[in-house]
């Protein structure tokens, strides 16, 4: 498994972190795994917590025991019917206002379908001053353009986008994620650097 790094940006609360499996990993066993941040500019580190989903498992249990709060289980499931890919995993507006990545997918047999692209989360997405023009795979292509603009009212900071993807065949919708887009804009006359903290 991989996750590429994930920021929570300025000002933020959440960000959806992606993860990668390489192929090789067993189906149906369960693994534990725990998802670590740190602050930039800190060698500190914080555990994420899953408090309130395992609240809500044990029936509302309002102080569940907190070693269960931080393992997640991790199962690979049957390979899915398209996965999609974004390049480059970084951007950087500090050379230009605008620039492009590459959105590809890699589907299995029968599955060629037009692939609708989006940003996820729908709101809040995009750190202010930052827009994206999506355009779908069409049906048969293995890839699309994607642009990412950065206007004047664009602050510094770093952030993760995610583009999620969503094949109709029949009157069946498959999604699927893209490994997580780091965004990073940094201002000439900005007085300190972006700030975010890292997944």
């Amino acid at each position: 498994m991989s996750s590429r790094p994930t920021w929570i940006g300025r000002g933020e609360e959440a960000v959806e972190l992606t993860l990668q499996s390489t192929g090789n990993l067993p189906a149906g066993l369960v693994h534990s795994i725990r998802i670590v941040g740190s602050p930039e500019h800190s060698e500190a580190t914080v555990v994420a917590q899953t408090t309130e989903a395992v609240k809500t498992q044990l029936g509302g249990m309002p102080y569940p025991p907190l070693a269960l709060c931080t393992d997640l289980a991790l199962v690979a499931g049957p390979r899915p019917n398209f996965t999609l890919h974004a390049e480059p995993g970084e951007l950087g507006f500090d050379s230009g206002p605008s620039g492009n990545f590459e959105a590809d997918r890699r589907p299995a047999k029968g599955f060629d379908e037009e692939i609708a692209l989006a940003v996820s989360p729908e709101k809040k997405a995009l750190p202010p001053g930052v827009t994206a023009s999506v355009k779908p795979i069409a049906k048969g292509a293995t890839s699309t353009e994607i642009t990412f603009t950065a206007n004047g009212q664009a602050a510094s900071t770093v952030a993760t986008v995610v583009l999620v993807g969503t094949l109709k065949k029949g009157n069946q919708a498959i999604t699927a994620p893209a490994p997580a887009i780091g965004l990073s804009i940094e201002r000439p006359n900005a007085r300190r650097k972006p700030e975010g903290k890292k997944t």
